[in-house]
């Protein structure tokens, strides 16, 4: 089976990548960020309704092909979206639904990859590194947030 790379399924990584389980693919959280992550399944028909399972604070599927595209790809994301465009707003907006957040305005990923921190400059948005924390300068942070918003789904 051939996995292609859409807007979607950047998504869906991005958000697996902030905050997957242990098991199969899937994502811990809140009941709206399970919710999100179904719904988002769903919609880029990834997994069947009935191949979805819910433990406890977690959702998962399971897919070997998928599995194997998701694992390849958040470990070079910043080799698959080079340029600023919808799939790597997507991917990023997954992240920032998943582990980000805005204190005074600016926005901040709580943790980030070496990787994805990659990504971040790679794409040209200036930001400051504090421990774990990501941290997008004030001056790029409307620029960033004008970037991901449209595939925000979680942080509205």
């Amino acid at each position: 089976m051939k996995v292609k790379l859409s807007s979607g399924l950047a998504y869906i990584i991005g958000l697996w990548k902030a905050r997957r389980t242990r098991e199969g693919i899937g994502v811990v959280g809140n009941s709206a960020m399970r919710e999100i992550f179904i719904k988002c399944l769903l919609d880029e028909k990834i997994a069947a309704p009935d191949k979805i399972r819910l433990q406890d604070e977690s959702v998962i599927f399971h897919h070997s092909a998928y599995r194997e595209f998701f694992r390849e790809f958040a470990r070079e994301p910043h080799e698959r979206l080079k340029h600023r465009n919808e799939k790597s707003a997507a991917y990023l907006a997954g992240l920032f639904d998943g582990c980000g957040g805005i204190r005074d305005g600016i926005p901040y990923f709580a943790r980030m990859s070496p990787e994805d921190e990659m990504l971040v400059a790679r794409l040209d948005f200036i930001y400051l590194r504090e421990r774990e924390k990501i941290i997008i300068a004030k001056r790029n942070a409307e620029e960033f947030m004008r970037f991901v918003n449209p595939f925000l789904k979680l942080l509205k």
